[in-house]
């Protein structure tokens, strides 16, 4: 199994409970070795998982958790294999505590990649090492990294709005496209505010609530997935590149109590630029980093902050 996309409506899993499951993935104890395939051990696609005191080695990556509610990995031993990692994507409401995280090959790629929606996700008490390969870090938020949409706020009333482009044009959406994404002011009045939409028709979108700082014609307004309300606390990190990453439309992340040890060190970026695919926008709003200690910075090859900034400032 690669990297899932949109999961046929009614192809998902529900209620599943993995428990003190031991895992051995060996898919290269055979001759000649199969390592030109990327593969997964265990995939969860769906709402409400369990997966507790399980111990796995996977020959690539030992988990894949995608696209739903309510679930909880908890006190599990995890062994990255080639171009393994432990990949979230589309969730919402996550416990992941407790777990060990560990690099079984010089080519596992990554520790935790969080892509798409995070929503009210919590990660304490575990432990991430020995990741050499590609990117390397030890947790990280990605895609995506360009907003679902950048223009101008037409009509306000109430909790509800228009938009338009910047060129003054009335912007058409398709009906229920962009439940459950956010509505961020970037610029202008009320920058900085940050509102859920629960509903839109073809010319009207409907918020959570009315804004607090009614934005005006000077207001820059972003429509992004939802990456907020994410506590990452007391967590440890050893030889990853970077320990914690916020990459991409980061809003409302605490960083408390976390160590980290022979990595790059732990950061968020934001940014505002033009690119070949269009507007590049992103946000690192209200993340507050407390009492985080790091020690022997240290950067394996070129790490991968040094590499992008190397790749932008020439």
């Amino acid at each position: 199994l690669g990297y899932p996309g949109p999961v046929p409506a009614g192809q998902e899993g529900s209620n599943v409970h993995l428990r003190r499951l031991r895992l051995q993935a060996l898919r290269y104890t055979v001759w000649p070795p199969l390592w030109d395939v990327e593969v997964t051990t265990v995939a969860l696609v769906g709402h409400d998982f369990e997966m507790t005191d399980c111990d796995i080695v996977s020959a690539g990556s030992p988990l894949v958790l995608f696209g739903g509610r309510h679930s909880r990995i908890s006190g599990n031993h995890l062994g990255l294999g080639r171009g393994g990692w432990c990949y979230l994507g589309g969730l919402e409401e996550l416990v992941f505590g407790g777990n060990t995280i560990e690099g079984r090959d010089l080519l596992s790629s990554a520790g935790i990649g969080v892509q798409g929606k995070a929503y009210r996700l919590y990660f304490a008490g575990n432990h991430t090492s020995s990741v050499y390969g590609y990117n390397r870090e030890g947790l990280t938020f990605d895609t995506p990294y360009m907003p679902t949409w950048m223009g101008r706020v037409g009509a306000v009333q109430g909790n509800t709005i228009t938009t338009r482009d910047y060129a003054g044009a009335e912007k058409l959406w398709t009906p229920g496209q962009l439940k459950g994404q956010r509505c961020l002011i970037a610029y202008g009045t009320g920058l900085g505010q940050c509102l859920k939409i629960v509903d839109n028709t073809a010319s009207t979108l409907t918020l959570e609530h009315p804004w607090a700082i009614t934005p005006d014609a000077t207001s820059h307004l972003v429509v992004r997935v939802d990456k907020s309300d994410v506590v990452i606390a007391n967590n440890t990190y050893a030889d990853n590149s970077v320990a914690i990453q916020l990459y991409a439309q980061c809003y409302g992340f605490i960083m408390d109590g976390n160590r980290s040890e022979r990595t790059g060190g732990t950061y968020a970026n934001g940014w505002d630029g033009v690119t070949p695919r269009g507007r590049r926008y992103s946000t690192a709003f209200f993340d507050p980093w407390l009492n985080n200690y790091l020690s022997e910075g240290y950067l394996y090859e070129r790490g991968f902050l040094q590499g992008f900034l190397t790749g932008v400032l020439g």
